[in-house]
């Protein structure tokens, strides 16, 4: 609320000063009365403000910003240290979960890389670049919640199911539907570069040159040689492994039995798109005693994206290692889990500890 305060007042002492000025030049000419001056200048100055203060306000408002930013970025750091101190069990289990995934994941993409690329094994190259996005996004989800966005967090949890769920399906199919998982990338870059040329001008976007989409076009006409055709649809590579269903994403969850997930996968699809979502069903607000309209951060509603960003997390290394499993991958993916449920219970744990009487 500070900054907005700042703000109408920054307004309110332009606005004043406009119209000092303007009533001290009409009084010094001594032809007008005080009235008439004060309805003068009341008339003409809707053009006047348009035409000076938003100069004003910017220069008032930038001498303010770095005493205004500083009491934010404090009381940011203050929020983030309490936040830290409710949830940190669940925290600190979630992130060895993240630290141990990516040990064994980069265990066993070294020990099986010489021979993945000697056999042409399109299911080990393509979950080695699955994997790494994966861990890359619980980071990031882990960063969200830390900074108090639980709601932010479980829409990027959409993307870490989104890669659980492709990697399983890869994993289960044969080395084609896996060849043209990898394939697909370029058919894609070629829709979304002709796409950009169109609006390139428009949008003061530097568009792609000739020679740049003969290139992409090379690299489809490779792509179209290794699969035998061209993959319009996001989800046309998945066809092999589908049947002849529609091919998309939640036929994709269905053959991997994990269309139970698809409510929660629409729960956090919900922080994304733009149709209605009343206030009150914002994790952030959920142990709020009255109606609030969240616009910053918040401690609450972390128990979700913590357990499901654990879950899904366990799910996609389990997926990698298991691919070719051993005693000690076996053992792996088994900790893993326990750990998985361990992040659930601390984080129920330390709401109900903490929650506010």
């Amino acid at each position: 609320m500070k900054s907005k305060n700042a703000l109408l007042s920054s307004l309110e002492d332009s606005f004043m000063e406009i119209l000092k000025s303007k009533a001290r030049s009409e009084l010094e000419k001594g032809k007008k009365s005080l009235d008439t001056i004060e309805g003068e200048i009341l008339d003409s100055i809707g053009p006047t403000m348009l035409q000076h203060l938003p100069e004003q306000v910017l220069k008032s408002l930038m001498s303010h910003a770095p005493n205004m930013l500083r009491e934010h970025r404090a009381a940011d750091r203050g929020f983030e240290r309490r936040n830290f101190k409710r949830w940190r069990e669940p925290f600190d289990a979630l992130e060895t979960i993240v630290v141990i995934a990516e040990e064994v994941g980069e265990a066993c993409d070294i020990e099986g890389r010489d021979l993945a690329k000697a056999k042409a094994d399109y299911q080990f190259e393509a979950l080695s670049q699955l994997f790494p996005r994966a861990i890359l996004v619980a980071r990031e989800i882990i960063h969200l919640l830390k900074g108090g966005f639980p709601d932010a967090a479980l829409s990027r949890w959409r993307s870490l199911h989104e890669l659980t769920v492709t990697a399983m399906f890869i994993a289960q199919c044969d080395r084609v539907t896996a060849l043209r998982y990898l394939a697909n990338f370029d058919f894609q870059a070629r829709r979304a570069a002709k796409q950009y040329n169109v609006h390139a001008e428009r949008a003061k976007l530097k568009p792609f040159s000739v020679k740049e989409l003969e290139d992409i076009d090379r690299r489809c006409a490779i792509s179209f040689e290794a699969v035998g055709e061209e993959l319009k649809g996001e989800w046309d590579w998945a066809k092999p492994g589908l049947g002849q269903v529609k091919p998309n994403f939640a036929e994709v969850e269905k053959v991997v039995k994990m269309d139970h997930w698809r409510p929660r996968y629409k729960w956090a699809s919900q922080h994304i798109h733009s149709g209605h979502r009343p206030s009150e069903n914002a994790l952030g607000v959920s142990e709020a005693k009255q109606p609030v309209m969240l616009v910053g951060r918040s401690n609450s509603g972390f128990v979700d994206p913590l357990h499901m960003t654990a879950i899904s997390l366990m799910q996609i290394t389990s997926t990698v290692l298991l691919k070719k499993p051993n005693i000690d991958r076996v053992v792996y993916a088994k900790i893993l889990a326990n750990l998985s449920d361990n992040v659930g219970q601390l984080a129920v744990e330390a709401e109900l500890k903490t929650r506010p009487s």
